[in-house]
């Protein structure tokens, strides 16, 4: 019987089921994004679930009237709201708070990174040590025939320890670096991709290695270069190796911490990027990443409430 229902809706479906679908997404969507934005998901998913839940006590017993699921829905909700509504606005308010400071906790964190990263790779330079380094985003795998990775080491960042890696006593001091998710995930790594290409004379197997991972792996590369003294990187996809070299000590450290900060692939930067984005293109794909689940979800349950409503 109910099977017979869902299909005599399919089959005559009519424009105005297609309002009431539109309308309850856009409804269910904000609803959706606000809880998610307060980070009650706790709460969400006990409504959810009641929701769901009612609809599929009313589809499989026909004796109950269809309005019936709507009305224990926001009747609950309501109920809720009123009479936990203390605990409710003091739990919204905790989870903000808390979100805050891990967020700000995580810069810190992530700028003090930077700062290492930097304060090791200029105290290379002037000493006269090469570093090779590997910025690689969590997301992106290198295949093996590009990269052979190393001893892992799954390290805090720090000045010492970079330092230490490319030491010449240190037997992964010929090898890349790997940084992922603000971590120092391996070294000692083999890259087995070579630049290909015409590249100045000046530079050795260590730049032509990082042009090389660069262009295929898709990832961000800066070297120290122990016989010129310099410190170059190439940025993923291209094959342009850019200096970073200044008169002014604070001016080279500003340059190149400006750099690592856009090597960093961490979420915290994501604010600060956001305000870059100019066209409505780059805005509405950043959207539709960060809100993707909540509007699958929405359409979903707005489908669900639709059909019960009418058949």
């Amino acid at each position: 019987m109910i099977w017979e229902s869902i299909g005599k809706f399919f089959r005559e479906f009519q424009f105005i089921y297609f309002l009431q679908i539109v309308a309850f997404s856009v409804l269910l969507f904000f609803l959706l994004r606000q809880m998610r934005k307060n980070g009650s998901r706790a709460q969400l998913l006990i409504i959810v679930a009641v929701y769901i839940g009612t609809g599929a006590l009313i589809l499989f017993d026909a004796n109950l009237p269809n309005t019936m699921f709507l009305v224990a829905v926001f009747v609950a909700v309501a109920v809720i709201a009123i009479l936990f509504s203390k605990e409710i606005r003091h739990l919204m308010q905790k989870a903000k708070r808390n979100k805050k400071e891990a967020g700000e906790e995580e810069k810190m964190r992530s700028v003090q990174h930077i700062k290492s990263i930097a304060t090791a790779l200029l105290e290379m330079k002037t000493a006269g040590v090469g570093a090779f380094i590997i910025f690689k985003p969590s997301e992106k795998d290198i295949e093996d025939a590009m990269l052979q990775e190393g001893p892992y080491i799954n390290g805090e960042i720090s000045a010492r320890l970079i330092e230490s890696v490319f030491y010449p006593g240190s037997v992964m001091h010929d090898g890349a670096m790997i940084i992922e998710d603000g971590r120092i995930r391996s070294a000692g790594c083999y890259v087995n991709t070579i630049a290909d290409m015409d590249v100045d004379a000046k530079y050795g197997t260590r730049h032509r290695a990082a042009i090389g991972i660069a262009r295929d792996a898709e990832v961000n590369v800066i070297i120290v270069s122990e016989e010129r003294k310099v410190i170059s990187y190439v940025n993923a996809k291209e094959t342009d190796l850019k200096v970073i070299s200044s008169d002014d000590p604070q001016k080279e450290r500003e340059d190149l911490e400006d750099v690592l900060k856009s090597f960093y692939w961490m979420e915290v930067y994501s604010e600060e990027n956001e305000d870059s984005a100019t066209t409505r293109k780059e805005k509405f794909s950043r959207f539709f990443r960060k809100n993707w689940l909540n509007a699958l979800t929405s359409f979903l349950l707005a489908f669900f409430t639709v059909i019960i409503i009418n058949i």
